[in-house]
């Protein structure tokens, strides 16, 4: 049997075989007991059968702002009456012979009614020389940790509804166990029981299979590289819904060895939703403006420069028979006609998809702005084999760049560059001329520009509009092809 400090075995026999050693041990113990009782960073104290303190070492009476001669003789309703609710039934359970451990008290404290602090408290049964019942009382402030765990929950709390809000869940794979612990809003995006268990094969299996050997690849190639990831999945849920999902992750590696991946994971089905809806409606709005403008070109063609055409002539054979200042009308005549054939060129669609990009774009440029002295250098490269809707709106992007060049620009020079570049066709258009000024670039007025990045955005591609340097204009643009 283990030894206890301050007295042994060999003392116990000894007592009780000679009862005045016995009280000469118990002097001992007494002597060693009460200084460790006083001075144990704990609170300590004895509560007897009328609820009045027998005993409260120097800690139970810090824990109260209080000496502990205050608390000895007095009931515990008068020295703590804020507390008393709480206290009253614990000391009753424990004067029924009931062992109470940590249970939590919360009240104001004794010496500042405003400042709400917890405490645990531990009650067991004595029984005093008398015979009378008392209860031994063990508290400890738990304040500080108590706020930091409210602190923690309510900052969790906090997280969840950002998760909940942002559709974003949180999760972590333990690699080598294969065990992936996930916040409570990534298993709902997934659609999973909170007690499921779930590793990385179980998300493979629910990734579409179109796009499962695409994210596979990525997460190897970080747990390889020990990098990050970046991937958009379509999901299948337990229910049979499929979601589209944005998940970033990155590997935490050990002596160069994956040992955990740290990600999140956002349902983005929604915004995929109106992304694609938004698309239909600009292909359906570039589309029927197309068909507008080859209707008006063709009205334009057959009607009105074929009445002017036949007044030219009119007016030739007017002049032969007499000179009424015949000759004048007929310039303006055509100078009207040459305007309408521009603006006809501007309007109608060339055929890309038979004639090809490059005559199409070269074609154009030429006819439309040599006319007027400007210089044109035209560049196209790659664009064989594009798919028809990629080649005719480069071919739409590039047109209204080099239409607005004609109107606005005052231009001496213009450059035009079409080229494939891995999966995408970049393209521009740059002149010298006076620019835009402040504040256009994002003016409604400026319907081209607008019609430009729309056509782009169709096809999942993006035109922009700066200033070129030293002056003149730069339009960008670029499609997947």
């Amino acid at each position: 049997m283990a030894a206890r400090a301050g007295f042994d075995d060999g003392d116990d026999m000894e007592a009780a075989a000679d009862p005045s050693r016995g009280a000469v041990h118990d002097a001992r113990n007494a002597a060693l007991i009460g200084p460790l009782v006083e001075a144990a960073p704990i609170g300590l104290g004895v509560v007897d059968d009328t609820l009045r303190f027998r005993y409260v070492n120097a800690h139970l009476g810090k824990l109260h702002d209080r000496p502990a001669e205050v608390h000895v003789g007095h009931p515990v309703v008068d020295v703590l009456p804020d507390l008393w609710p709480s206290i009253e039934p614990l000391l009753r359970r424990a004067l029924d012979g009931e062992v109470l451990v940590d249970e939590l008290v919360t009240g104001p404290s004794p010496a500042d009614a405003a400042d709400v602090r917890h405490w645990l408290a531990s009650l067991f049964p004595l029984r005093r020389g008398t015979g009378r019942r008392a209860v031994g009382v063990v508290v400890r402030d738990v304040t500080a940790p108590h706020r930091a765990q409210e602190r923690l929950g309510h900052s969790e709390r906090l997280l969840a509804e950002a998760e909940r809000v942002a559709r974003l869940g949180s999760w972590e794979w333990l690699v080598e166990q294969d065990v992936v612990t996930m916040s409570d809003e990534m298993r709902r995006i997934l659609g999973h029981d909170p007690d499921e268990r779930f590793g990385y094969g179980t998300l493979l299996a629910g990734i579409h299979p179109d796009d499962v050997e695409g994210f596979a690849a990525l997460v190897d190639h970080a747990l390889r590289a020990g990098g990050s990831y970046e991937s958009r999945y379509r999901y299948q849920r337990p229910d049979g819904r499929v979601r589209v999902l944005h998940e970033r992750g990155e590997c935490v590696a050990d002596d160069g060895r994956a040992v955990r991946m740290l990600g999140t994971v956002q349902d983005v089905t929604e915004e995929v939703e109106r992304q694609r809806e938004r698309a239909e409606l600009l292909h359906r709005s570039v589309t029927a403006a197309d068909d507008e403008r080859q209707r008006l070109a063709e009205r334009l063609h057959d009607d009105v420069v074929q009445v002017l055409a036949a007044t030219d002539l009119r007016l030739q054979l007017l002049g032969q028979q007499a000179d009424v200042g015949v000759e004048h009308v007929r310039r303006l005549v055509a100078e009207a006609v040459d305007a309408l054939r521009r603006t006809i060129l501007e309007l109608a669609s060339a055929d890309v998809v038979d004639g090809g990009l490059a005559s199409a774009v070269s074609a154009y440029a030429h006819r439309l702005l040599e006319v007027d002295g400007i210089a044109v250098d035209v560049a196209v490269d790659g664009v064989d084999d594009l798919p028809d809707d990629v080649a005719l709106t480069a071919y739409r992007i590039t047109q209204e760049a080099l239409a607005n060049v004609r109107r606005h620009a005052h231009a001496r020079h213009v450059r035009v560059e079409v080229r494939r570049e891995g999966d995408a066709l970049r393209g521009e258009v740059v002149d010298d001329g006076r620019g835009l000024p402040d504040g256009s670039l994002e003016s409604p007025g400026h319907l081209g520009l607008r019609l430009m990045r729309e056509r782009a955005e169709v096809l999942g591609g993006h035109a922009s509009v700066t200033r070129a340097q030293p002056r003149g204009t730069r339009v960008s643009w670029d499609l997947p092809a």
